[in-house]
């Protein structure tokens, strides 16, 4: 007679896992629930500061050699494999949360980046990506003053004039 009472409230995400076991049970070995067959996204954050973006990445097991990293306009792409380091054999897996695989993660940033002086590290299986903001354009003033302007500024139209033969105050023209 069964008598575990189904309690659907008692962990978060526990028709997910007991839908897991029961495929598991059946079909044997573990199953990839990740986001497509054979897919998985690493953990992401994107925090914003006074002077940089900053992305990390927790990528657990991987080798810095095993990730690629690059800019396109305003979007990030991190890219990697991690190799499922589980051996063939006699091992019977009852149970399996890790993912293993390829995967592209594509992060949209809200802000224009200095491309030249991003740096990337890689340190305890977190990958932190710096990237320098832009400066925000900033508004100036520009002084208005009464009268005309009085000096040739395009060499173009101060040797036509001079071909006119126009008089010269100063050596100065006078706008026509």
């Amino acid at each position: 007679m069964y008598t575990d009472l189904y309690k659907p409230y008692r962990h978060p995400g526990s028709i997910a896992n007991e839908m897991e076991n029961l495929l598991q049970k059946h079909f044997g070995g573990p199953i990839n629930t990740g986001p497509l067959a054979g897919e998985w996204l690493p953990p992401a954050t994107l925090t914003e500061r006074d002077d940089s973006l900053v992305v990390t990445a927790e990528l657990p097991g991987m080798e810095i050699s095993d990730i690629e990293l690059s800019i396109t306009g305003d979007v990030l792409t991190i890219k990697g494999e991690k190799k499922d380091d589980t051996k063939e054999g006699h091992d019977h897996s009852h149970f399996g949360e890790r993912f293993y695989g390829s995967f592209h993660h594509s992060i949209d940033l809200p802000r224009r980046v200095q491309i030249e002086k991003i740096e990337a590290r890689f340190y305890q299986n977190v990958l932190t990506v710096v990237l320098p903001k832009i400066a925000e354009p900033v508004n100036h003033p520009i002084t208005i003053k009464r009268g005309e302007f009085t000096r040739v500024l395009d060499p173009a139209k101060d040797r036509q004039r001079q071909k006119q033969h126009l008089p010269k105050f100063n050596g100065l023209y006078p706008i026509i």
